[in-house]
């Protein structure tokens, strides 16, 4: 009887496990949220007060300049992961 049980809840567990892993996320290519990332405006240079004593600049973490591409943006970006 116990035996019976067990395999009952077993088969469950796994057709419940099969069953989680086989979504279908084709039809998921736009994110949920709203787009207001696109509305910001451009980011300044940093500037600092004239008397502050800054420490030497080096290239290490200096980030490349943006450059104008036609990449998809907002609503028109796939986001599936590849498969």
């Amino acid at each position: 009887m116990i035996q019976l049980i067990l395999k009952k809840i077993l088969c469950i567990y796994f057709i419940i496990l099969l069953l989680s892993c086989t979504s279908n996320t084709s039809y998921k290519h736009q994110c949920n949220g709203s787009h207001h990332y696109l509305k910001v405006s451009p980011l300044r240079s940093l500037s600092s007060p004239s008397d502050t004593i800054l420490p030497h600049p080096t290239d290490d973490y200096k980030i490349p300049p943006l450059v104008a591409h036609n990449s998809k943006i907002g609503k028109s970006l796939d986001i599936r992961p590849p498969t």
